[in-house]
């Protein structure tokens, strides 16, 4: 079978979804959006995923549900790299050392944020954060 949405027939193959996001840093936010021309933060954890032969579902709300275990957490020092943290309508990858990587719809980019800089910024709170961990990612 081709790669879902991919030019190539044989997909990137990335060791870690981390690494698979990060091959889109810079790339233009577009809500729906799942290729280089434009990419929203679902879009982004489907496309990871996909790239280390995982297959998951698309909306944020239906990820959430369904993308590995739900993981307790009480603060930053808890979170593994290829965590995914969900926040109402949106969904960022933690990738280690207080690192996201997520399709932010405010800057219209995928990029890299300090995750606790980002929610200060923001002003959410981590204790609402709902945290999923798949088992073919977690380390």
């Amino acid at each position: 079978m081709r790669g879902f949405a991919s030019l190539s027939s044989h997909p990137p193959r990335s060791s870690d979804i981390v690494e698979a996001a990060a091959l889109y840093m810079g790339c233009p936010y577009m809500w729906g959006g799942r290729s280089w021309l434009g990419i929203d933060c679902s879009g982004l954890v489907q496309s990871a995923f996909r790239d280390i032969a995982v297959t998951v579902l698309r909306d944020t709300d239906i990820q959430r549900d369904t993308i590995g275990y739900r993981v307790p957490v009480g603060d930053e020092a808890d979170l593994r790299r290829c965590d995914l943290l969900y926040l109402p309508g949106h969904v960022l990858i933690y990738g280690g050392d207080g690192a996201v990587i997520h399709a932010d719809g405010a800057s219209m980019m995928v990029r890299r944020d300090d995750l606790a800089r980002l929610m200060r910024e923001r002003g959410l709170e981590f204790v609402r954060l709902i945290v999923r961990r798949h088992s073919a990612v977690a380390a």
